[in-house]
């Protein structure tokens, strides 16, 4: 039952304006400032949150990859090992809403 809540998230957030394919995952507004999301070198970067939220990492197929809970989103910057070539699923969660983005490998 819970994939079928991940897989109409998914479908709902394919649909979404925001997305985008490429390197850099997507710019879009939240809560009035730009977040910009990038995977380069092994390294996972997010910019234009604050606050203290959770960030999960879900495979196309939605296999849980990786969470940070419960951490600082100034300059979130983690190593991160993910399969090149590769689409996958970024969910930001803070108390006030959840934003999905799709990140796509190269």
């Amino acid at each position: 039952m819970k994939r079928n809540g991940l897989f109409l998230l998914l479908g709902l957030c394919l649909l979404s304006p925001n997305f985008t394919l490429g390197h850099t995952v997507s710019s879009s507004y939240l809560s009035t400032e730009l977040t910009q999301i990038v995977y380069k070198n092994g390294i996972l970067s997010i910019q234009g949150l604050t606050g203290i939220g959770s960030i999960t990492v879900y495979s196309i197929i939605g296999n849980k990859v990786v969470e940070f809970s419960q951490v600082p989103l100034e300059n979130f910057k983690r190593n991160l090992a993910l399969d090149s070539k590769t689409m996958f699923i970024l969910r930001i969660e803070t108390p006030n809403e959840v934003k999905t983005f799709k990140l796509v490998t190269r």
